[in-house]
């Protein structure tokens, strides 16, 4: 064999050889950058999840302060007001400091509305012939009447008032 042919084929196998490692090299640089990119999208995917999901705790943060908000101003309005007992039995709200039976046409709250969360002012009748004193409620479907004992005026005999109130009841 002659040294010139051996060389050209050592040359060969070395080129080849060196030709086998840069495509192993490649294919491993390949499959790393394949494994990269799998490993992106898989973060941009939880990292868009956490995203939506930090979204709608801020969407629900905010509904809840909205919510804490009307609370808060309920409260302060419901200290602003007492409950008091227009007669026996019959209650009504009073803007604080109005005492039991300082004014009798004093603004009242109906009891049962302002409990509903509606502010209905009481409408105070005075007393008349037969008829006792008394409030009424303009809501709530049904009108709520609340009479006040003793304030009718004398007559000649008992007569039936609305509602079915007798005055001689009271």
């Amino acid at each position: 064999m002659d040294l010139p042919a051996a060389l050209s084929g050592l040359s060969t196998a070395i080129g080849l050889t060196k030709l086998a490692v840069e495509a192993r090299d490649d294919s491993k640089a390949q499959q790393a950058l394949t494994e990269v990119n799998a490993k992106l999208v898989a973060l941009s995917i939880s990292a868009l999840a956490l995203a939506e999901s930090n979204r709608a705790l801020s969407t629900q943060v905010g509904l809840l302060e909205n919510e804490l908000h009307k609370l808060k101003l309920e409260a302060e309005d419901r200290e602003r007001h007492t409950l008091t007992e227009l007669r026996p039995g019959a209650y009504a709200y009073a803007t604080k400091p109005v005492q039991e039976g300082n004014d009798p046409q004093a603004p009242y709250l109906c009891q049962p509305c302002y409990d509903k969360g509606v502010k209905a002012m009481l409408v105070f009748h005075q007393g008349r012939t037969g008829v006792l004193a008394h409030y009424t409620c303009p809501e709530g479907g049904a009108p709520h009447t609340i009479a006040i004992p003793g304030t009718a005026l004398p007559d000649s005999g008992p007569r039936t008032i609305s509602r079915g109130f007798r005055a001689e009841d009271w």
